[in-house]
């Protein structure tokens, strides 16, 4: 897959320019807060929020999903995407922005959360927060917890480099 210099996946970054440019098909935000100016400023049907991808993934993946953010509740728009398969949503104690996750006791709050969604009968976790693709965390919970793990960051990339426009 190549990035946005030549690439099929525009970032966050560039929020100036409009798929199409330069090679690009589609434009992934890491985060769907950023989403509203993004719409705004590129067109929505140029805006492919990374959270709607990891939900088609995950359902390719799981029965019972169980999702795990930095909200109280998972996004009203994974929750309506995964319907009757939506198991259950945590977030780690004492994380309530991304920057938490960084602290030292962010990894082992994720670990926790996760252990309790699959305790409550989650067949694969939803990572509904970009900020635990920075920290890395999928491969220590899917070696842990033996489920599949969807990360947004890669499962938008993944669609992203097939062309997929939903």
């Amino acid at each position: 897959m190549r990035w946005p210099r030549g690439g099929t996946a525009g970032t966050t970054g560039r929020l100036g320019r409009r798929p199409g440019r330069a090679g690009q098909n589609a434009c992934v935000f890491r985060c769907h807060r950023v989403r509203p100016a993004a719409d705004e400023r590129l067109g929505a049907a140029a805006v492919r929020p990374a959270l709607r991808w990891c939900s088609a993934v995950a359902l390719g993946l799981g029965r019972r999903i169980g999702v795990l953010g930095i909200r109280d509740e998972a996004p009203p728009a994974v929750r309506a995407l995964l319907g009757d398969r939506f198991t259950a949503s945590a977030r780690p104690h004492g994380v309530h922005r991304t920057i938490d996750l960084l602290a030292p006791e962010g990894p082992p709050a994720v670990l926790e959360a996760a252990t309790g969604l699959v305790a409550s009968g989650a067949d694969t976790l939803l990572l509904a927060c970009t900020g635990l693709n920075t920290i890395g965390i999928r491969p220590l919970l899917e070696e842990r917890l033996g489920v599949p793990v969807v990360d947004p960051v890669l499962a938008a990339g993944l669609l992203a480099s097939y062309g997929h426009g939903g």
